[in-house]
């Protein structure tokens, strides 16, 4: 199986690309900065019937990425 990491995954382009990822089969791992956001996201992901591992971090802060 196919899997991507996509930033920014949880409103606008990013959530479309995760979305369109989705029904073509690939696993998912989604940042973004917003908790709530990006949940229901993954929640979205999950309904096409795709793996999905959403996780907190703004990538702009090296620190974040880093954990």
């Amino acid at each position: 199986m196919p899997s991507a990491i996509i930033t920014g995954g949880s409103q606008g382009i990013g959530k479309e690309t995760a979305l369109l990822f989705a029904r073509k089969g690939y696993d998912l791992v989604l940042t973004a900065r917003q908790a709530e956001t990006l949940e229901a996201t993954a929640a979205e992901v999950r309904a096409v019937g795709t793996k999905v591992l959403a996780v907190t971090c703004d990538v702009s802060q090296e620190a974040e990425v880093n954990n």
